[in-house]
């Protein structure tokens, strides 16, 4: 039960909160129909594969889900259900297709204060969960670029072992060198740091475990996706197309002017994986995984509207 009464500004802002998500959901499907208008089916479609598309998108959920509910525990003491977290993660997801990317971080946040949680707190644990992840993508990432050099792969996972063991120690390495880049993010940044300090390494540890499978699966989902189109992939090419996929969703997220990545991620993947498999079954690739990613935020963001509502928490 929310302790904090409903003044008329709490009033205003809900108002507010709800009627941005509404605009993000809408964006989103808006989003989809455009690139229905730009796409190009493939003459093959094996239609079995959209099971394993659909039981990975399943996973996909859950592991995001329990991974910001062990953060979120571990650091605020907050519980949350598998589908309360679900719903918070959601609402990251529909946010980023409004320009900035960081809307749906914020409405994290004022979700989580009305537990009366110091707001800054929750800002750094946000900020904490926003590094992780995206240090989990690029060591997912990476591996498309150093798979094939057999020595120096076994040093780039030597390298990324060590740099989540010693993650507090980069972290704050990594803020000295950013907090003249990044003043107004700064306090905000200390927080997460001062947050990650008081994270045993156990947990740590398990956090990263589920971040970084989340990462591989979310890039099986588009090598799953190229066996649906009709192409055959080796090992090789399964994991060449899936780290790719994560290493331009990387780059989609961190191109704060396009809202979702669009048209930034796909310029990504094709450049990666073009070469190896062919620029045109490349952009197809891309854009079938792009229809299928916005639909997957758009149900997403639609749930969360609906369960944060239910819940008072809009």
């Amino acid at each position: 039960m929310n302790s904090i009464k409903p003044t008329k500004l709490n009033v205003v802002v809900s108002v507010v909160i709800k009627l941005f998500l509404l605009l993000a959901i809408a964006l989103a499907v808006y989003a989809l129909l455009r690139q229905f208008d730009m796409i190009v089916m493939p003459a093959i479609i094996k239609w079995q594969y959209g099971v394993v598309l659909l039981i990975l998108q399943v996973f996909i959920v859950y592991l995001a889900a329990m991974s910001w509910k062990l953060l979120l525990i571990s650091t605020t003491e907050i519980k949350l259900s598998i589908a309360e977290a679900a719903s918070h993660v959601g609402l990251v997801l529909v946010g980023k297709y409004i320009p900035g990317k960081v809307w749906g971080s914020l409405l994290k946040v004022w979700v989580l204060q009305k537990r009366d949680k110091n707001v800054p707190s929750l800002v750094g644990v946000v900020c904490l969960e926003q590094i992780v992840g995206i240090h989990s993508a690029f060591i997912i990432g990476g591996i498309v670029y150093f798979k094939p050099m057999h020595e120096l792969f076994v040093l780039y996972i030597a390298a990324a072992v060590l740099s989540i063991l010693f993650f507090r120690q980069f972290l704050q390495i990594g803020l000295k060198l950013t907090a003249h880049m990044l003043k107004r993010l700064k306090d905000n940044l200390y927080q997460a740091q001062e947050i990650s300090n008081n994270l045993s390494l156990n947990k740590l540890l398990i956090i990263y475990v589920c971040n970084i499978v989340h990462w591989a699966v979310t890039g099986a989902v588009i090598a799953v996706m190229a066996q649906t189109v009709g192409m055959d992939l080796t090992g090789q090419q399964f994991i060449n197309i899936a780290c790719a996929s994560v290493l331009s969703i990387l780059v989609g997220f961190l191109a704060f002017f396009s809202p979702g990545g669009i048209g930034v991620r796909e310029v990504a993947f094709v450049s990666i994986v073009g070469a190896s498999i062919g620029y045109d079954l490349s952009v197809t690739l891309s854009m079938l995984y792009r229809v299928w990613l916005i639909i997957i935020d758009s149900l997403w963001g639609i749930f969360s509207y609906l369960y944060c509502r239910s819940n008072d928490d809009l």
